[in-house]
């Protein structure tokens, strides 16, 4: 009996050790060894869609970098954004699961009829890398998780804000800004018949000229700082700007660019009433962008304050 009693221990023991090693492996004098909820390699993912069973956001890499598409609209992603989730996707870490059963699923909102985010990669080739799904919460920055190859539902480090679900979320804010190596700039105000023009022109003997005399250089690279580090809020027709009809938007002015390799032109738009707002787009019209009260009063500054002093209104010392 004795005998028998310590065999049962023994391979109890042995059980206990053998999940030991699968689940807390020491490699490394004491920590736990974790493993990946899913397995792909981040450089391979060409295709990335996120639903949350009522809207749908597809994130597709193309020779042009990512582009974004929901509610009918493509337009350029911010690639640094969508890398860096496909990046913490491929490394999200999983230890002991909350549940291994397909019933628990549902009640974690990981199933795949009720799911808070249903996340699938593919490579360029349209084969599927990874599906995911994410739903309830149990803390600050953690969600439920499985993969769609097993049952059992994790608790991983990622949270459902961090995939949102509107074109806005994604857009590369920075799309309109102007590049570093701008040659000449040739700004337009106001209307056809009452414009007024005047040409910001690099020239590498005297610096920046202003309709070819000397501008005043502090305020030109101030300007030209504003225009390089121009952001969007986001495309005119997923805005609250809609309720406004941003097709009555009139246009006051537009700026045309040329850079080194480059050129291009932007138009700004206002709204008429008491409280200005304000979009920019591209010369064809076709992709309005609103953006702040700030960026639209300063896209188009007073030729006046960008002039040179005349060596008469130098201050005297």
């Amino acid at each position: 009996m004795n005998k028998s009693i310590r065999i049962l221990s023994v391979l109890a023991g042995v059980q206990v050790v053998l999940v030991a090693l699968v689940w807390f492996g020491r490699s490394d004098g004491g920590a736990n060894v974790s493993l990946r909820l899913v397995e792909f390699a981040p450089a391979s993912v060409a295709k990335l869609t996120l639903a949350d069973g009522t809207q749908n956001v597809e994130l597709t890499k193309d020779a042009a970098g990512w582009q974004v598409q929901a509610n009918g609209y493509v337009r350029t992603a911010d690639a640094a954004q969508v890398n860096n989730m496909v990046n913490n996707l491929a490394e999200l870490q999983v230890q002991w699961p909350v549940a291994t059963t397909s019933d628990s699923a549902e009640r974690f909102e990981v199933s795949a009829k009720k799911f808070q985010r249903r996340i699938g990669l593919q490579d360029d080739s349209g084969a599927q890398l990874a599906l995911l799904y994410t739903g309830t919460s149990p803390g600050l920055g953690k969600v439920h998780a499985r993969s769609d190859a097993a049952d059992e539902v994790y608790a991983v480090d990622l949270a459902n804000y961090q995939l949102p679900m509107t074109l806005d979320d994604w857009l590369d804010k920075a799309l309109l800004a102007l590049p570093k190596d701008l040659e000449e700039i040739t700004v337009q105000v106001g209307a056809e018949d009452t414009k007024k023009t005047w040409q910001l022109r690099n020239d590498l003997a005297q610096g920046w000229l202003l309709d070819g005399a000397k501008a005043d250089q502090a305020a030109v690279l101030s300007y030209l700082g504003q225009l390089q580090k121009l952001r969007v809020i986001g495309l005119a027709e997923m805005g609250a700007i809609v309720s406004q009809d941003y097709e009555s938007f009139v246009e006051v002015g537009s700026l045309r660019w040329q850079s080194i390799q480059e050129a291009g032109v932007l138009v700004l738009h206002a709204s008429i009433g008491e409280e200005a707002e304000f979009l920019l787009s591209t010369d064809d019209r076709t992709s309005k962008y609103r953006v702040t009260t700030r960026v639209g009063e300063g896209f188009l500054p007073d030729k006046e304050d960008l002039k040179g002093k005349l060596p008469n209104e130098e201050p005297s010392a």
